[in-house]
């Protein structure tokens, strides 16, 4: 703090004491610091505007003497600095600055001019013409063409069918004969699922009736063996009506199934009809 400053604020604090009252003893000590608090902020301030104001004005004046090359302002900025003042540190250091932008901006456009270069080299793919890139291509194109017109091309739905003599007796799936053949073996599954239980019990007068209805079941089951080969199926969209493929294509699904049944069908066929025999010379052995 400066003197004049000094003697400033001892004024305003003998004459806050000559007219203040007498009040209590520590109600005036705290108005007396707040007074004098209040007194020195206002006269940091000020000297803090000035100095700032100071500041500011240098660098305005170094700034003209960059731009504008002028002489005074040179002389007035080598006078700061050689006294040691905060004003003449502080445009130092601003000239400093000004100084490393402008190096940074001359060095930049020498800087960019490989990367411009760089830039302006053609690839290897562009030193081929398009002209013969579109000739190539098209060249390819034709040969893809033909090579797929040479492909033998299979549509969907197409009929699969080979030149042995049993071809002519195969019929495409979803026919008539196949649906039909296709319901009865359905009616009777269906008989099976229901006579096959009634058979434990001794019902009189059935014995014969399910004898005959067994014997035709059988034989619609012996019958469609063979022709699972004259009934085309439908296989990864194409319809398959050759009958080696027909037999291969059963014997891969249902064969071993049904000759099981079958099997055991026609040994309890055969036994039952051995059980008659027996029983009937046994009756005229009797007589």
């Amino acid at each position: 703090m400066t003197p004049s400053n000094h003697g400033t604020v001892s004024a305003v604090y003998f004459a806050t004491l000559a007219a203040m009252p007498s009040p209590s003893p520590k109600k005036a000590m705290d108005g007396l610091l707040g007074m004098q608090l209040e007194a020195l902020r206002e006269s940091v301030l000020q000297q803090h505007h000035k100095e700032v104001g100071e500041l500011r004005k240098t660098i305005v004046e170094l700034r003209h003497q960059l731009y504008f090359n002028d002489t005074d302002a040179v002389s007035v900025c080598h006078e700061a600095i050689a006294h040691g003042s905060a004003v003449g540190r502080w445009a130092d250091f601003a000239a400093k600055l000004l100084d490393k932008d402008e190096e940074s901006t001359e060095a930049e456009p020498d800087q960019e001019k490989p990367n411009q270069m760089e830039t302006l080299n053609m690839r290897p793919v562009w030193f081929s013409s398009t002209w013969q890139e579109a000739a190539k291509n098209r060249r390819m194109r034709g040969y893809r063409v033909s090579d797929r017109h040479s492909l033998p091309q299979i549509r969907m739905s197409d009929d699969l069918t080979d030149s042995t003599c049993l071809q002519r007796f195969v019929l495409r799936p979803r026919s008539k004969p196949q649906l039909t053949w296709s319901l009865l073996g359905t009616l009777l599954i269906l008989w099976d699922l229901i006579t096959i239980p009634l058979e434990l019990f001794n019902i009189p007068g059935s014995i014969d009736f399910f004898t005959t209805t067994s014997r035709i079941t059988l034989a619609f089951w012996l019958v469609d063996m063979p022709l699972n080969l004259c009934f085309g199926v439908e296989r990864g969209g194409r319809v398959e009506l050759r009958p080696t493929e027909l037999f291969k294509i059963y014997l891969r699904s249902w064969f071993v199934l049904d000759v099981l049944v079958i099997s055991l069908d026609v040994v309890l066929m055969v036994v039952e009809i051995i059980s008659t025999t027996s029983t009937d010379d046994q009756s005229n052995t009797g007589l």
